[in-house]
C-alpha cells in the first residue's frame, strides 16, 4: 500500500477535488438532462511493467480514476457524453507516476425525425501511455509509449417496412504512437437486412476500408457479406456473417459468428472473428482471426461474474510474420450500498511471436498478469 500512500503528494488537486461530484446534489435537471459522477480507487499489481519477454518487472500501483457522463433526452434527439482520466502512482518505480496516465472521451448524438429513418453520430478520444490499451480486437501487448486515438462516425438507418433495415455507415480512425508511424483508418459500410420469419433474419453487407501511413504506403480491402440470424429459442440465438475478402490482390475470409445461451442465472456465449485490423504501436495493417467464450451471470444476488478465455492469431500483412495472444479475464463485482460497488479483476496474457521479426525470437513469449482490486461510487 506504500503506493496508495504518497498519491495525495504527487497530483494534482482536480483528482482529488472530482470525488466531490459524488456528494448528494441536482444530478438531473429540466428537459431530460442528467449527470452521472463517478470515481473508483484501487489497487493494481502488474507483474510486467515493460512487457518484457527476458526480464519482466513487477510493481504495484495505485489508481483513481475520476470521470462524468452527461445525457439529454429528447423526443427526437438524444445525446450523451463522458470523460475521465487515470490517475497512477507507482510503488517500486516512481517516475513512472502520472497523474495523466489515460484519458478517455466520447460524444453520441441521435436523431429520429421519423420512424422511417435516424442519423447517429459518434466520436472518441483517448490518450495513454499504454498503446496496447487501443488493441481490443486482437489483445496484442506493446510497450510503453505516449498514445493517441481519436474516431468519429456517422450513421444513417432507413427502415423500408416492418422487416426491412437499411444502414449506411462511415467512420474515420486516427492512430499515433510515439516512435512509431501514424494509421488513418476509414472504413465504408452499408448492410440492407430483412427478417424473413419471426426467428430468421437474413442480410447483405458491403465493407470498404484504406489504410493509410504516414510513410506513404496505404492498403485498400474491400468485403462482401451474407449474414443469417436466428433466435433458435427463447434462450438461444445465432448469427452469422461471412464473405470474401479483397486486399491488394490477396482474397481472404470475412467472417463473424456468435452463439448465445441464457442460463438460468447468467449468459454463455461463444464468438469467432476473422477480419483486418491495425495494431498499435507497430504501424501495420494486419489479418487476424480470434476465438473467445464468455460465462457471466450471478450465482448469487449480490455478486456477478464472469470469465472470458480467448486465443487469437494475428498475421502481418506483407510478410510472414505471425503472433498469437492467448488471454483470460476473471472479473467479479458486488454492491456494497447504492452508491458503492466492490470491483476486482485478474487479467493473464501470453503473447508468442512477434509482428517485427528483428525485435523478438519467434520461440520467446511476453507474459503478462494484471491484478486489481478496488471500490467505485457512482451518483444518479
Amino acid at each position: 500500500m506504500g503506493a496508495m500512500m504518497r498519491v495525495s503528494g504527487r497530483w494534482p488537486r482536480a483528482v482529488l477535488l472530482a470525488g466531490f461530484g459524488l456528494a448528494p446534489g441536482p444530478a438531473r435537471g429540466d428537459a431530460g438532462v442528467e449527470a452521472t459522477p463517478s470515481l473508483s480507487v484501487a489497487q493494481v499489481y502488474d507483474d510486467n511493467i515493460f512487457y518484457s519477454a527476458s526480464s519482466p518487472q513487477a510493481d504495484r500501483i495505485a489508481r483513481i480514476t475520476p470521470a462524468l457522463a452527461l445525457g439529454y433526452h429528447g423526443a427526437r434527439l438524444s445525446a450523451s457524453g463522458r470523460y475521465g482520466f487515470d490517475a497512477e502512482s507507482f510503488s517500486e518505480h516512481p517516475e513512472m507516476s502520472d497523474s495523466m496516465m489515460r484519458q478517455r472521451a466520447g460524444l453520441d448524438l441521435a436523431f429520429e425525425p421519423a420512424r422511417s429513418w435516424s442519423a447517429s453520430l459518434t466520436g472518441t478520444y483517448a490518450r495513454t501511455r499504454t498503446p496496447g490499451d487501443f488493441n481490443t480486437q486482437t489483445g496484442f501487448l506493446e510497450g510503453r509509449a505516449s498514445a493517441e486515438r481519436w474516431s468519429l462516425g456517422p450513421a444513417i438507418t432507413a427502415r423500408l417496412g416492418a422487416a426491412t433495415q437499411v444502414r449506411a455507415g462511415s467512420t474515420f480512425i486516427r492512430e499515433e504512437v510515439s516512435g512509431s508511424t501514424a494509421i488513418d483508418t476509414r472504413i465504408e459500410s452499408l448492410d440492407l437486412d430483412r427478417g424473413v420469419s419471426p426467428r430468421d433474419t437474413v442480410g447483405l453487407g458491403i465493407l470498404l476500408r484504406q489504410f493509410r501511413f504516414d510513410d506513404g504506403t496505404a492498403i485498400a480491402s474491400r468485403a462482401v457479406t451474407l449474414g443469417w440470424s436466428r433466435k433458435a429459442s427463447a434462450r438461444t440465438e445465432l448469427t452469422l456473417r461471412a464473405g470474401p475478402r479483397f486486399t491488394e490482390g490477396a482474397v481472404d475470409a470475412e467472417v463473424s459468428a456468435s452463439l448465445r445461451f441464457r442460463l438460468k442465472t447468467g449468459d454463455l456465449s461463444a464468438a469467432y472473428t476473422r477480419s483486418m485490423t491495425t495494431v498499435a504501436g507497430e504501424g501495420a495493417a494486419t489479418d487476424f482471426d480470434t476465438l473467445g467464450l464468455t460465462i457471466a451471470g450471478r450465482p448469487r444476488r449480490t455478486w456477478r461474474l464472469s470469465l472470458a478465455p480467448s486465443v487469437t492469431r494475428i498475421m502481418g500483412q506483407g510478410n510472414r510474420s505471425e503472433a498469437r495472444v492467448y488471454q483470460a479475464l476473471l472479473s467479479a463485482s458486488r454492491p456494497l450500498g447504492r452508491w458503492l460497488s466492490f470491483n476486482g479483476s485478474v487479467q493473464f496474457t501470453a503473447q508468442r511471436g512477434t509482428l517485427a521479426p528483428a525485435a523478438l525470437p519467434a520461440e520467446q513469449e511476453i507474459r503478462h498478469t494484471l491484478l486489481l482490486v478496488g471500490v467505485s461510487a457512482s451518483y444518479r
